[in-house]
């Protein structure tokens, strides 16, 4: 999941509909089979569930290593304002290295 989730950030995948769709489409073998059975009605709800069939059956979420690799490889998306991406980067540094100040790596994300 941490991969799809940066595959979605560089690709401007934002609302939930979008990354369930090309979430259903990457999915095959036993990972396609947690499509079974999903309520698609609310696209919010059906995100989250499948996310977390996926992480149950699959592996479970490290948030601090998962939110690391996406600061390491988050870019300002076209058309992102420089605020949005720098908040962007904030969050993910604070939680990829709760409780460090990490200002050098943030730095460097803008050079």
């Amino acid at each position: 999941m941490d991969h799809f989730d940066i595959i979605a950030d560089v690709n401007g995948w934002r609302i939930d509909l979008d990354k369930l769709k090309h979430l259903k489409a990457a999915l095959d073998g036993r990972a396609a089979y947690q499509i079974k059975d999903l309520d698609e009605s609310d696209p919010v709800k059906a995100f989250a569930a499948l996310r977390a069939k996926l992480l149950s059956h699959f592996g479970s979420p490290n948030k601090a290593s998962s939110a690391r690799q996406q600061f390491c490889h988050r870019t300002q998306s076209e058309g992102e304002a420089i605020g949005e991406y720098s908040n962007a980067l904030l969050k993910l540094r604070k939680a990829g290295w709760p409780g460090q100040q990490r200002d050098t790596d943030l730095q460097s994300q803008f050079v």
